[in-house]
């Protein structure tokens, strides 16, 4: 009995293309910085918004 990884070749494998798959790689990090940036502005706009319903419950105190 002879195992199928050696006796058959995956798809995956006939149409694998190096330089293909380099050339998506580059693409995604071209689009990695922009994929930051707005996860940083998405972060910022929690946050603000965490603020604000937190701060809508405090009461503000004077001390003498």
């Amino acid at each position: 009995m002879m195992p199928v990884e050696v006796g058959e070749s995956t798809l995956r494998r006939q149409i694998e293309n190096l330089g293909i798959n380099d050339e998506c790689l580059r693409a995604d990090l071209y689009l990695l910085e922009e994929l930051r940036e707005k996860a940083k502005i998405r972060e910022e706009a929690v946050k603000q918004r965490a603020a604000k319903r937190f701060n809508a419950k405090v009461k503000p105190r004077t001390f003498n």
